[in-house]
């Protein structure tokens, strides 16, 4: 069992990554006054700095996916936390009669209603 060919691609590949050489980093520094605001847009957005500055300068979307969540995907994926003890809560909830079911069986359907508008906000599929 030779493996000689792999060997050879792999030294090849890395002799082509030392060649390569990458272009200085621009680097951008915002005034006093301006950094808190800077940051925040930054992390609002869910950006790395640089997709930020690309996406606000060339309006181009990044090249890749962001590396973290936006400030409001967090916060929906919270509210989603939320809504699932909510419901738990409501499903132990004790009925002595026949409109405390129903109240209890509507109240579980408006769960899944906001579930589902939740679930729609994140981008995933309803189950």
């Amino acid at each position: 069992m030779c493996n000689q060919p792999i060997m050879e691609a792999m030294k090849q590949d890395n002799e082509t990554q030392k060649k390569r050489v990458r272009e200085a980093p621009i680097s951008y520094r915002p005034p006093k006054d301006l950094r808190a605001e800077f940051d925040a847009r930054v992390s609002k957005s869910g950006l790395t700095v640089s997709a930020f500055l690309t996406k606000a300068i060339f309006d181009q979307e990044p090249g890749r996916a962001s590396r973290k969540p936006s400030v409001e995907a967090k916060e929906v994926v919270r509210l989603a936390a939320e809504v699932a003890k909510l419901a738990d809560q409501i499903r132990k909830l004790e009925t002595n009669n026949a409109l405390e079911e129903q109240l209890k069986a509507r109240a579980l359907m408006d769960v899944g209603v906001i579930r589902s508008a939740i679930m729609t906000a994140l981008g995933r599929p309803k189950s």
